[in-house]
Formats: structure tokens, C-alpha cells, sequence
């Protein structure tokens, strides 16, 4: 569905788009439904959210562990772990600087948690490179 959707993509930067072709807004909330039911809420999280239908809706403090409010959850590591997957399946780092939209590889580095974890075998290696 995605590959069709990119063929004759709604909007040239969003990929899920409301009725308005606008960037879809209620995806955060969602995609927060699926890791709360998923069991992945921290629990502690409080805050306040309206609860009800029109003029009967009400101010209310809620918990992740009653409701999908968790702050642990953000779309943007999903591109984090897409990021770091293309990484560790020998996708070119420029390659993902370049879908990423960023201007420095300092940035994408930031996205890449292998780059984090560098052995003692790759050290080796990057120093090996960096002589002359």
C-alpha cells in the first residue's frame, strides 16, 4: 500500500495526510493507542485531557496506565530505529543523510545508536583509515 501511496503520494512531504491534505494529527494519538495496548506505557506519566462529547466534556487527570498519554512514545524514533536499521543492513551513511534531510552527518549520527557502540575491531579499523 505504501508503494502505491509513494507512486501517487497526497501531499510531496507528508505521508499521512488528513481529509485536508494537511499533516495527519491525531497519528501521535494513535500510534500512542497501539503501544499502550501493546503493554509499553511507562504508567507514571499524568496529565489532563478533555473526556466527553461536545458540552459535556470535562477536564480530567489521567495516567499512561489507564490511558494512551504515555510521553515515552514519540513518532520521530520511529525514524530513529528506520534510520538505524538502514544503517545496520549497509545502507551508505550519505545515503541516509540525504533521506533523513539533513544538512551535517554530525545530525545523522545522532539518529544511529551503532555509531554509539563502535568495537574495539572497528576502532581499529577507522583509525587504520584515518593514516597516511
Amino acid at each position: 500500500m505504501l508503494k502505491e501511496r509513494k507512486k501517487n503520494p497526497p501531499h510531496r512531504r507528508w505521508v499521512f495526510v488528513n481529509k485536508d491534505g494537511d499533516a495527519e494529527g491525531h497519528f501521535l494519538r494513535k500510534f500512542k493507542a497501539i503501544a499502550k495496548r501493546a503493554g509499553l506505557n511507562c504508567g507514571n506519566c499524568k496529565t489532563t485531557i478533555k473526556q466527553g462529547k461536545y458540552h459535556l466534556r470535562k477536564t480530567t487527570e489521567v495516567t499512561c496506565a489507564t490511558s494512551p498519554v504515555c510521553e515515552k512514545h514519540h513518532l520521530h524514533r520511529l525514524r530513529k530505529t528506520c534510520a538505524t536499521r538502514w544503517l545496520r543492513n549497509g545502507v551508505n551513511l550519505m545515503d541516509i543523510k540525504t533521506w533523513l534531510g539533513h544538512k551535517s552527518l554530525e545530525t545523522t549520527e545522532l539518529y544511529l545508536s551503532d555509531t554509539k557502540h563502535i568495537g574495539s575491531e572497528m576502532q581499529a579499523n577507522i583509525d587504520k583509515a584515518g593514516t597516511y
